[in-house]
């Protein structure tokens, strides 16, 4: 993935220096605002995880309301519930997390608006 990474950039960098011109153009992405428990009773103890069919849908909004939990015992859809929709969850179910009593973490998404760039030389300086 590397290389065809680099590959694309110098491949960007030749079609630049030749004058490709880039409008402006939206830049989306998602900023973390909170982290999501797992549903729990009152003892503290959880009692659902995570429905199979979200479990590496990362970046995938989730509206109040949708199906998100399913209960351990009964196996019962839970609905995602916030403060804002729609959710756009990540580190769905990480393991890293589990411990910190972490489901998922909530993010909004934003956009920025990127300038347009001309085409014009690329030279490397040392």
């Amino acid at each position: 993935m590397m290389r065809r990474l680099v590959g694309h950039v110098l491949d960007f960098i030749e079609l630049f220096n030749q004058g490709l011109s880039l409008p402006s153009s939206p830049l989306h992405s998602f900023e973390l605002q909170q982290p999501f428990d797992y549903p729990r009773d009152e003892e503290g103890v959880r009692t659902a995880c995570i429905l199979p069919e979200r479990q590496n849908r990362d970046f995938e909004p989730v509206f109040l309301g949708d199906p998100l939990f399913q209960t351990l015992v009964s196996g019962v859809t839970l609905p995602c519930c916030g403060d804002w929709e729609p959710v756009y969850p990540v580190f769905i179910n990480e393991a890293a997390y589990y411990s910190k009593g972490i489901a998922f973490w909530g993010c909004k998404q934003t956009a920025i608006q990127l300038p347009a760039i001309g085409g014009g030389a690329i030279t490397h300086h040392q």
